[in-house]
């Protein structure tokens, strides 16, 4: 009874305006209702405020969001729809459950955009393949179940979270999460073998969200972003980043040279973003190519 009323509960919360302090009424509400007790059915459909489906896990501290607000990063997602143009290729790396992948391929099928989704851990690329199905979108997203990396080659991964999907970390370096955590040996290739044997001619823009591995990425795709100039947008965790020793920097260092320019989200403005002079520490990040449009991004 319990559940069932938190998840009735929590689809009409997600269909309410957002408000400040929403999410933490929310949990509190969870609170009261489940307290500790373990979900029955804790896996199932949501519907987004996007109008897209999301096969969740309510286990997941990641999902709980989305679960209870209905959105999850949604002005990145609306820019980038924005940004898009005709038959645009979009790299969604790090995919997850299609936060992102879904709602961009579902609002841009007129325009005949494809998404190259990356999610390497065996459920939640499940998890994705459901919303693919269920979204009618499976002639737009190209679902991958590998991990784009510097080389080719297979990697321990590690699920920090609750749940049959979430969120996860490569191994290296990550000793704060091997006690007692679920791992998966997951395959690796680099994106710019990957833009070769799928003939790619073009590469928009490109979202990464891989726990600080971001640098292993960019270092395996040098060839295809000198070569397509894609926006570069992702999180660039400075706590994960430093676990594999390594800082937004060295990823500057890589980008730079190619022309790019880095610009930084306004926190009280979500997927607003000013030019700066990068630092350690900065996250939230959209590198832009010399010559790419930025209005849209910087209003």
């Amino acid at each position: 009874m319990s559940e069932k009323l938190t998840k009735s509960i929590a689809s009409l919360f997600r269909k309410t305006p957002h408000f400040k302090g929403k999410f933490r009424i929310a949990k509190s509400i969870q609170n009261i209702l489940m307290g500790k007790k373990d979900w029955t059915e804790p896996e199932f459909f949501i519907r987004l405020k996007n109008k897209t489906s999301l096969y969740i896990d309510v286990r997941s501290k990641t999902h709980l969001v989305p679960f209870w607000i209905g959105k999850r990063d949604q002005e990145i997602i609306s820019k980038m729809i924005k940004h898009a143009t005709e038959g645009a290729v979009i790299l969604d790396v790090g995919a997850n459950i299609g936060y992102y992948a879904l709602p961009i391929a579902y609002h841009l099928r007129g325009k005949k955009v494809s998404v190259h989704a990356f999610e390497p851990v065996t459920s939640n690329y499940e998890s994705l393949m459901k919303g693919i199905h269920k979204n009618q979108v499976s002639d737009f997203v190209v679902a991958n179940k590998i991990a784009l990396g510097d080389k080719a080659g297979s990697i321990d991964i590690i699920k920090t979270e609750k749940g049959n999907s979430g969120n996860a970390v490569l191994s290296i370096n990550n000793d704060d999460f091997k006690v007692d955590r679920e791992r998966e040996t997951i395959e690796m290739i680099t994106f710019d073998s990957y833009a070769d044997t799928n003939a790619l001619n073009r590469c928009d823009f490109i979202k990464i969200d891989i726990e600080g591995a971001e640098i292993f990425f960019i270092q395996g795709s040098m060839k295809a972003i000198k070569q397509f100039q894609p926006l570069i947008f992702g999180e660039f965790n400075s706590y994960f980043i430093s676990k594999f020793g390594f800082t937004i920097l060295d990823v500057w260092n890589l980008l730079e040279p190619l022309g790019y320019s880095a610009y930084l989200e306004d926190h009280n403005r979500p997927a607003t973003f000013r030019k700066v002079n990068l630092k350690e520490g900065m996250e939230n990040v959209l590198f832009v190519p010399q010559g790419k449009e930025v209005s849209l991004w910087t209003a």
